[in-house]
This record gives structure tokens, C-alpha cells and sequence, in this order.
């Protein structure tokens, strides 16, 4: 059974290739780049670990060197085409992401964990939509020419400043070997805060169309029904892949990474293909295997042993699809986004933290684990830019130029502050001191 399994892997990685498309104007074939893309992510994050960093810094700035903004090792048409490995290693790390929350640690401290939780987003939500709203009303020419107020604009960016990034998340903490209350709390609020923040956008895009007059009610009633018929549906096929995944484990257990690998293709694609939401369904496939069966453990170590080069590949797509000049060209607002952000995040976890009666220790180092962003954001952001031609398209740019920030600066503090709360395995912090 293992071998069979074994050659379903190999066969697998052979049509990626197979099917992962050849530029015409150049002799160099594109998986030929994305072997290298592979190299040069590893060297660098290994480099990163050498003075401290996590491994995802080193990936972000291997993709960032070979793209189109430096050395354009990888042009633009490459990038996009190598997007399609995305889908598939954006399922790998929800199903981590899910098989790493634990409902019984939570539901011991629940108070605590919806502490954080509601303060983040109340005074993230709040303090963004205000300062920003205030602070565009003063580049009225840039964004909000044509739109009834900048408050639209400034509702927007509130609720894209409330996502944060599972997959950064996942990465450090499997990457460091970090346990503990933060790394917990960090995985767990990260989780929820997207589910949230996919209906909190649902809602500020139906009061953006109303308050813009940009379609009937009916359009926007029948967005809010699509949508929650589609996080119903994720939710439902995730239940039912992650008990096919306990049956798995219970009766064949052969080649468990290989199964988990293949099935995080398929299930991607399957997915993509119903209209359902695939990192959804893959969080609570993993929620599920966790919390459903004493195979939890297995599971996420049986993802780790096959996931480094997921990891590698995805995090240098990731940078080389940063574009510098985005950031350039938009860098006061970008400024004023990373700053409100980072403020509103800090006040809304360390109030939640107080009122869910956490540690100093955790007080003091929970906030730096919620700033990363990356596809959540990016989406909103691209949908934006689809529905509002004009302000939409400098919205977007914006909100790129602050992922790029924030995906180059959130690893960093996340790892920096599972150090100082003392979660890092005993070699990894000493490495940090």
C-alpha cells in the first residue's frame, strides 16, 4: 500500500510539471525557475535562521530578489503562471492551521480567548475606520473624488486592517517548534478573526453599494445570501473531509504525508470548482482531525515531515509578487495605514488580554503575533479594485503596499515575541539571545 501510495505522489509532482506552462520568448522552462525559486528561498531562510529570523524572511526576500521589482530572474508572466501552486500549498497550511487548535484548551479559557478576539476587532475596526476616514478626508483628490464620503473609503480599509495571515502564522510556529499560551492564542484568534472578517467585509461592501447607489438592494441582498451560503457549504464539506481523513488514518495508515499532500491538491481543486472557499474547508478539516479524534498529533507531524518545501515555494511567490513600486508611489497612505494598524492592534489586544485576566508574560508579547497579512487582504483588496474602478485601483495599491510591510515585519515579531515569552524550544532561544 505504501508504495502504491508513493508512486500516486510521484505521479502528482510529474503533472504539475507537466502542466505548469513554458513562456515561448524564453528558453528557460518554468519549472526550471521554480527550482531555483526553491533553492534560493531554502539558502535564504536557512541564512535568516543563522542570525535569528524566521525561516519565511529569508523565502519573502529570495522571491522578492529573483522578481520582477529587482533582478527579474522571474517576470511578471512567470509569477502569475506559478500562482496556481498557491491554491495548493494554501490548503497544506489551512489544514496545519486547523489541526493546530485545540477546542479543548480554548474552551478552558474561553473567556480570555474572546476577550482578545472582541477587543481586537472592536478597537482595530474602530480606531482605523476613524483615523483613516479623518486622515483622507485631507486626500480627497486620491481616493474619495466621486464618492459621497470618505467614510466609505475609511470603512474599507477597517475592515481589511482586521485580517491577519494564518499561513505566516502556521509557518513560524511549525518552523520554531513554539508552545505555549501565545503561540495557542495567536493561531486560534487568527483563525476566528478571518471567518469573521470574510462576513464583516460581506456587510461593508452591501453599505458601500447602498450608500454609492451602486446597484439595487436586491444585488446586495443576493451577495450576502451567496456568501453565506457559501461559508455553510465550506463548512460542511470540511467536516465531512476531515472525518474521511480520520477514516483514513484509522483503517489504512500508509503513507500518511504522501495522502495529506495528495489530498490537499485535490481537495484545492475540487473545491475552487464547486464554488466553495478552500481555505475554509481545510480549517475545519484539520478543526476536525484534532478535535474528533486522538489522531491530532499524528496528523500535524505527519504535515510537517512533507511541508518545508510547500512553505519555501509559496512564501517566494509571495515576494516576488510584492511590487516595490507600489509602495513607492503610495507610501504616505501605505505610512498611515501600517501606523493605524499597528497602534489600534496593540491597544485592542492589550485590552482584551487585561479584561480575559491573561499573564503579564502573555500581556506583553500576544500583540506582536497579529500583524502579518497576506492572502485574505490581498483578495479583499482585488475585489475592491474589480467593483470600484478609479478609487478602487488606488485602494488596492495601498493596501499591497502595507501587506508587503507587514508580510517582511510580522514573522519577525511573532518569533521575536514567542522568544521573549520563553515558547521557543531551548536551541531556537538561545540562537535569539
Amino acid at each position: 500500500m505504501s508504495r502504491v501510495f508513493g508512486l500516486l505522489v510521484l505521479v502528482l509532482l510529474m503533472g504539475l510539471l507537466i502542466y505548469l506552462p513554458v513562456d515561448p520568448g524564453t528558453s528557460v522552462p518554468l519549472s526550471m525557475l521554480l527550482g531555483f525559486l526553491l533553492l534560493v528561498g531554502f539558502v535564504l531562510g536557512k541564512i535568516g535562521n543563522k542570525i535569528g529570523l524566521p525561516g519565511i524572511t529569508g523565502y519573502l526576500l529570495a522571491g522578492m530578489a529573483l522578481g520582477p521589482s529587482c533582478f527579474g530572474i522571474l517576470d511578471r508572466k512567470s509569477v502569475d503562471d506559478l500562482q496556481l501552486i498557491n491554491s495548493f500549498a494554501l490548503a497544506l497550511i489551512a489544514l496545519t492551521a486547523g489541526g493546530e487548535v485545540s477546542l479543548r484548551r480554548i474552551y478552558k479559557r474561553l473567556r480570555s480567548f474572546l476577550a482578545v478576539a472582541c477587543g481586537q476587532v472592536l478597537v482595530t475596526f474602530c480606531g482605523v475606520l476613524v483615523s483613516m476616514t479623518l486622515l483622507l478626508g485631507l486626500l480627497a483628490e486620491d481616493f474619495v473624488a466621486g464618492v459621497p464620503a470618505s467614510f466609505v473609503v475609511g470603512l474599507l480599509f477597517a475592515v481589511v486592517a482586521l485580517a491577519n495571515s494564518p499561513s505566516s502564522t502556521v509557518a513560524v510556529i511549525v518552523e520554531t517548534g513554539a508552545r505555549g499560551r501565545v503561540s495557542e492564542m495567536v493561531l486560534g484568534v487568527t483563525i476566528v478573526k478571518d471567518l469573521v472578517v470574510i462576513v464583516a467585509f460581506a456587510l461593508a461592501m452591501s453599505i458601500v453599494f447602498t450608500l454609492l447607489e451602486f446597484g439595487s438592494g436586491a444585488g446586495s441582498s443576493h451577495f450576502m445570501a451567496s456568501l453565506v451560503w457559501g461559508i455553510g457549504s465550506s463548512i460542511f464539506c470540511g467536516v465531512l473531509l476531515g472525518l474521511g481523513i480520520i477514516a483514513y488514518m484509522v483503517f489504512v495508515n500508509a503513507e500518511i504525508p504522501v495522502f495529506i499532500i495528495a489530498l490537499s491538491f485535490i481537495s484545492s481543486k475540487l473545491s475552487s470548482l464547486l464554488g466553495l472557499h478552500p481555505l475554509l474547508v481545510c480549517m475545519v478539516a484539520g478543526l476536525v482531525v484534532n478535535n474528533l479524534s486522538s489522531r491530532g498529533r499524528e496528523f500535524i507531524e505527519a504535515i510537517e515531515k512533507g511541508s518545508l518545501p510547500v512553505y519555501v515555494v509559496f512564501f517566494a511567490i509571495a515576494g516576488a509578487d510584492l511590487d516595490l513600486g507600489v509602495i513607492a508611489g503610495t507610501w504616505e497612505i501605505v505610512l498611515l495605514l501600517v501606523a493605524s494598524r499597528s497602534i489600534f492592534t496593540w491597544l485592542g489586544t492589550w485590552a482584551g488580554s487585561v479584561v480575559g485576566g491573561e499573564e503579564p508574560v502573555v500581556r506583553e508579547n500576544l500583540w506582536l503575533g497579529f500583524f502579518a497579512q497576506a492572502g485574505v487582504t490581498l483578495g479583499m483588496a482585488v475585489m475592491v479594485a474589480d467593483t470600484f474602478p478609479g478609487w478602487g485601483t488606488a485602494f488596492k495599491n495601498v493596501v499591497v503596499g502595507s501587506i508587503a510591510v507587514f508580510q517582511l515585519a510580522g514573522p519577525v515579531l511573532f518569533k521575536y515575541s514567542l522568544a521573549r515569552a520563553g515558547e521557543l524550544p531551548s536551541p531556537l532561544k538561545t540562537s535569539t539571545q
